[in-house]
């Protein structure tokens, strides 16, 4: 007598992002986005690097140069992204 075989599983396997950069603190209408100024009139912003990814280098050049535009155009320095 032969042993059955095991039935053949398939595993689809989702994508899930890790946000590696972030503010000091969440915004309180967006949960999603951060709040990266500590101190907008001094240009004083806090980003902060939890773990190295591949979109890393990506998201920490978004946020910057959001920060560097919200200077320039006196727009609503709280969040960047």
């Amino acid at each position: 007598m032969k042993t059955p075989r095991p039935p053949s599983i398939s595993d689809d396997r989702a994508e899930i992002n890790i946000e590696s950069v972030m503010g000091d603190t969440h915004e309180k209408i967006d949960l999603k986005k951060w709040n990266f100024w500590i101190d907008p009139e001094s240009k004083i912003a806090y980003v902060r690097i939890g773990q190295f990814t591949e979109t890393t280098t990506d998201e920490l050049t978004r946020v910057v140069d959001a920060l560097q535009k919200s200077q320039h155009e006196g727009t609503d320095r709280r969040s960047a992204q």
